[in-house]
């Protein structure tokens, strides 16, 4: 269960629809956990709708590819024929855009000594979450970014 939600929480993350079959590669982390995921390779290849699986202790791995861990290994979905690597690039910097104004909205209201000093401490601290959690997903998606280029 944890590895077809692990995959499926892949494709929402690159926007690739659960009718359009992917590779999977499961990098296992000693025998018994092979043994569990070689048994269970009707329900995996069936919920996360792989056009190709493979399994093993040290499977051959691509460049490029989306990964997740799970509890006794490691998921490997190959990016080519997965997404449109310069399409991706261009909807995740758009993406940054979006959350450098946030935090910079976020910023300069915290820097406004009139709102700091008539607002409540709650919103006040509401405020400051904002500011982490976009500046953490700024970051996240930075990383994604550098990751595809490279």
């Amino acid at each position: 269960m944890d590895v077809i939600r692990a995959v499926r929480n892949i494709r929402a993350e690159v926007n690739v629809p659960m009718s359009k079959k992917v590779e999977l590669i499961i990098k296992a982390g000693n025998e018994e956990t092979l043994s569990i995921i070689t048994r269970n390779d009707n329900y995996i290849g069936r919920f996360c709708n792989t056009s190709s699986f493979e399994a093993g202790l040290n499977p051959e791995t691509p460049d490029k590819v989306m990964s997740a861990v799970v509890t006794g290994a490691e998921l490997l979905l190959p990016l080519s024929g997965l997404i449109d690597i310069e399409q991706e690039i261009a909807r995740l910097e758009k993406e940054v855009q979006t959350l450098n104004s946030e935090v910079e909205r976020v910023e300069k209201k915290l820097s406004n000594q009139g709102f700091v000093a008539k607002a409540p401490a709650k919103v006040i601290e509401e405020e400051r979450a904002k500011q982490a959690d976009y500046s953490a997903k700024r970051e996240k998606v930075l990383a994604r970014i550098a990751e595809l280029r490279g």
